[in-house]
């Protein structure tokens, strides 16, 4: 399986920059030009020691089962996979995809299922790297109850339908060896640019393309007995038949890209955007793509796009602050941090903002600023990778009577 660390960036205190000369307002979201600064930004990762917890290190035996149905606002069923989140404080969590009739089932507890894991914002390894962000590990965690129940309270399930929006779903405590129905979703479209989480072309499909993108679909629900072979084979059956199915070539793409096949991972996502500019759920499995490839440039790009009609889409936003930065667009780097910053989750789960900005500081040589934001990443991420860089850098700054 790909590793998602292997497509992180590497530390560098202080980069050299790029020109961000082509407006991320593009109106063409697939053109795929541009390769953006080749230096990379720093990595940090936080204390995970001193908090219980049931998606680390362990398991429950008995987990709670969840079910649920999303719903358009129009009386439709999407047609295409709805990613559900669970967040808990500042932990966000994917835990599965609503089928073809709009139903979505998972267990709090047990192993996840090979959909949730092609979700691209799936944590890693470095969970507060400079570009993937952090997983709290002292808020929101979620415990097992030693009275046989799991204590849910504070926790929320989310529909994550890029473009769409869609009340919360709060939770409380859970039994195990239980099966909830926690409700329905009701997804209304965001006002702004045209933008779906359902494909055109999945409407258009042929049944023989349909019921190949189904068989896949099937056999990734089935966690941790799913065999990424089988889907493979009948995404590329299903796009075969259909060379315009944008939602088999996302799901392809994304399929791929956990295989570590980083070039057929390409070329299903670019099919994807190809065919159907307008589907949503193929930019952020791409953009993520870009940030491994440090095409920053496109990064920028595409991420303005999804912003336009989903702005509080924070992984989005985090990924162009980054790709801001990269190409020496310092002005704008700053200004989608404090955009990050006024969202108190946000902000939670990207301390390494402040590295951000302190980076930015001494880029322009205002070392006091500089020092008292590295300061402040230091106190939420004592365990930084980047820990040691950054107090030497401190440690030189006042030697030289900078700060």
């Amino acid at each position: 399986m790909l590793r998602t660390a292997s497509i992180l960036l590497a530390c560098s205190l202080v980069p050299a920059f790029g020109q961000f000369t082509t407006s991320s307002r593009d109106s063409n979201p697939s053109n795929n030009s541009g390769s953006g600064s080749p230096m990379e930004a720093g990595g940090v990762v936080t204390n995970s020691r001193s908090a219980p917890r049931l998606f680390r290190g362990g398991q429950i035996d008995r987990p709670v089962v969840m079910t649920g149905s999303v719903l358009l606002a129009s009386g439709e069923k999407p047609l295409d996979p709805v990613l559900i989140k669970r967040i808990c404080g500042a932990s966000v969590t994917p835990e599965g995809y609503s089928d073809s009739k709009g139903k979505f089932s998972f267990r709090i507890g047990g192993g996840s299922s090979l959909a949730a894991t092609m979700n691209a914002s799936v944590g890693n390894d470095r969970p507060d790297d400079l570009v993937t962000g952090v997983e709290k590990t002292t808020i929101g965690l979620v415990d097992a109850d030693p009275t046989g129940g799991i204590d849910l309270s504070g926790c929320s399930l989310v529909a994550d339908a890029p473009g769409y929006r869609s009340a919360p779903i709060v939770l409380t405590r859970m039994h195990t060896m239980g099966r909830g129905e926690v409700g329905q979703f009701i997804l209304t479209p965001l006002g702004g640019k045209v933008a779906s989480a359902v494909s055109i072309t999945t409407l258009e499909a042929p049944k023989g393309a349909q019921k190949a993108y189904e068989k896949a679909l099937k056999e990734a629900r089935k966690g941790e007995s799913a065999k990424v072979a089988k889907v493979i084979a009948a995404l590329e059956q299903a796009v075969a038949l259909y060379p315009r199915y944008a939602a088999a070539w996302t799901l392809l793409g994304q399929v791929r890209m956990q295989e570590g096949d980083i070039p057929g991972a390409e070329t299903a996502l670019e099919n994807a955007l190809e065919a159907d500019q307008r589907y949503v759920l193929t930019y952020e499995p791409l953009i993520l793509l870009r940030v491994g490839q440090k095409d920053w440039k496109r990064t920028a790009i595409l991420a303005d796009f999804v912003l336009s009609f989903d702005p509080a889409n924070t992984n989005v936003r985090w990924y162009q602050t980054v790709a801001f930065f990269q190409l020496g667009s310092l002005d704008e780097a700053a200004a989608s941090i404090d955009k990050l910053q006024s969202d108190k989750q946000a902000a939670a789960m990207f301390p390494q903002m402040h590295h951000l900005r302190g980076l930015i500081y001494a880029q322009r040589g205002e070392f006091e600023d500089a020092a008292a934001e590295y300061k402040q990443y230091l106190e939420l991420a004592p365990d930084s990778v980047a820990g040691d860089t950054i107090k030497q850098q401190l440690d030189q700054w006042e030697t030289r009577g900078a700060i």
